[in-house]
C-alpha cells in the first residue's frame, strides 16, 4: 500500500499531539507500506525522517497551507499513492474557519482530479464547529470514535511497544504532574497554558496542597526560557512554595510519568474533539489520571473506572479529589489497571493503522 501524508508543520519540536500522531503512524506503517510525507517547517526548526518527504521553510500559517496545495499535484503524480491522508490544523475560530476549510476542500478536490482517494483525518476539532459540518466539506472525514458519529473512524492512537522505563518513583512524597506540549517561548503562551490548559487551577491550590506534603511538577518545552519560568513562578495565581514546585523543559516519555503518582489534565473549556495524547500516555505508563469533567474527556474516564474526574469551577472539590487520588493507593491502582486495559483496546497506534487499512481496502473495493 502506498500512502501520501499531507500535514503542515511536522517538524521539531515533536511535543505536540498532532505531530506525534503523524510520526507514530509513519513509524508503524513504514514497516509494511510505502509512505511519503508532504509537510512544512517552522523557522528555527528541523524536519528529518526515515521515509521520503518533501518540505519547505514557511513563516506564516497561510504559507504552510499554500505550499502543500502547490506541491500536491506533482507529488501525487510522482509517488502515485493509493490514498492521500490529510492531517489539517484543528482550529476553526473566526478567520481560521476560512483558511482551514479552504485548505481541506482544495486538497480533496486535487485528489479527485487525480483520481486518488482522500481521507481527511482530524486529530482535534475546536469548539467552533462540529464533525458533521466538516464532513460536508470533504469526500471522507475521519475522527476518533464518538457516540454520535457514524462516519469514518481513525482513533488517535499511541505507539508505545518500544517503551523502556522504570516504574519506581524516586521519592515517597505525593507528586502531581502537569504537562503541555507548547514550545513557543512567549508569556502569552504561558497564559494559554494557565488559562486554557488549566494550569491556573493547580496554581491556585498550591498553598493548600503543599501543606499536605504534595509536590507539583510542571513540564512544558517553553520553560526552557528563563522569562517564561519567572513569569509563571511570579504569576498572581501561583501559591506554591518554591520548594514544592518544579519546572521542566525537557522530559523523556514515558519516564516522566514514573516521577509522579497522579497526572493531572485540568483542561478548562469544552472542545468538539480532542483525545489528549498525554492522558493516553499516562494510562499506558500506569500512572493514574485525574482530569476535568468536561464532556469531551468523560468517555476516557469510563464512568470513573479509569480516571478521576473533578469539576473545573470548584477548586476545593478538585483539591479533595486530588488528595483522594494521592492517598488512596488501592483505588488509584484499580483505576491504573482498568485504564491500561481500556487504552490497549481502543487507543493504540496499531488500532489506528488498522482503521486506515480498512478504509483503503473498502475504498478500493468500491472502485470495482
Amino acid at each position: 500500500m502506498k500512502l501520501l501524508f499531507v500535514a503542515p508543520e511536522i517538524c521539531t519540536p515533536y511535543t505536540e499531539g498532532r505531530k506525534r500522531f503523524v510520526l507514530d503512524l509513519i513509524d508503524t506503517l513504514k514497516k509494511k507500506d510505502q509512505v511519503f510525507l508532504l509537510t512544512t517547517t517552522q523557522v528555527g526548526q528541523e524536519t528529518t525522517f526515515s521515509i521520503p518527504f518533501k518540505s519547505a521553510l514557511c513563516q506564516h500559517g497561510v504559507q504552510h497551507l499554500a505550499y502543500l496545495i502547490w506541491n500536491l499535484f506533482k507529488v501525487i503524480r510522482e509517488f502515485n499513492p493509493d490514498v492521500v491522508c490529510v492531517f489539517p490544523y484543528g482550529t476553526f475560530r473566526g478567520m481560521y474557519w476560512y483558511a482551514s476549510t479552504w485548505f481541506m476542500r482544495i486538497i480533496d478536490f486535487i485528489c479527485q482530479q487525480n483520481r486518488v482517494v482522500c481521507l481527511t483525518i482530524m486529530y482535534s476539532i475546536d469548539e467552533s464547529t462540529t464533525a458533521q459540518d466538516l464532513q460536508k466539506k470533504v469526500s471522507n472525514l475521519a475522527i476518533s470514535q464518538q457516540q454520535d458519529w457514524t462516519g469514518d473512524v481513525v482513533n488517535v492512537g499511541l505507539r508505545y511497544k518500544h517503551w523502556r522505563f522504570n516504574q519506581t518513583k524516586n521519592t515517597k512524597e505525593p507528586v502531581l504532574l502537569f504537562m503541555a506540549g507548547m514550545w513557543q517561548q512567549t508569556c502569552s503562551r504561558v497564559e494559554h497554558v494557565i488559562n486554557v490548559r488549566g494550569l491556573g487551577v493547580l496554581l491556585k491550590v498550591g498553598e493548600y496542597l503543599s501543606k499536605k506534603g504534595v509536590k507539583l511538577i510542571v513540564a512544558a518545552p517553553l520553560f526552557a526560557n528563563e522569562q517564561c519560568r519567572n513569569y509563571l513562578l511570579s504569576h498572581p495565581l501561583n501559591s506554591w512554595p518554591e520548594s514544592s514546585i518544579t519546572l521542566l523543559s525537557e522530559v523523556s516519555i514515558p519516564d516522566v510519568y514514573s516521577m509522579a503518582d497522579v497526572f493531572v489534565f485540568p483542561y478548562q473549556k469544552e472542545i468538539t474533539q480532542f483525545i489528549p495524547s498525554s492522558v493516553i500516555e499516562s494510562m499506558l505508563a500506569s500512572t493514574c489520571v485525574a482530569m476535568s469533567d468536561l464532556n469531551f474527556l468523560k468517555p476516557l474516564a469510563q464512568n470513573g473506572n479509569t480516571a478521576y474526574l473533578f469539576p473545573i469551577e470548584d477548586t476545593n472539590k478538585m483539591s479533595e479529589i486530588l488528595l483522594e487520588a494521592l492517598f488512596n493507593e488501592k483505588d488509584r491502582q484499580n483505576k491504573v489497571i482498568n485504564a491500561r486495559k481500556y487504552v490497549e483496546s481502543n487507543w493504540t497506534i496499531n488500532i489506528s493503522v488498522e482503521q486506515i487499512r480498512q478504509f483503503v481496502n473498502q475504498s478500493q473495493s468500491n472502485l470495482f
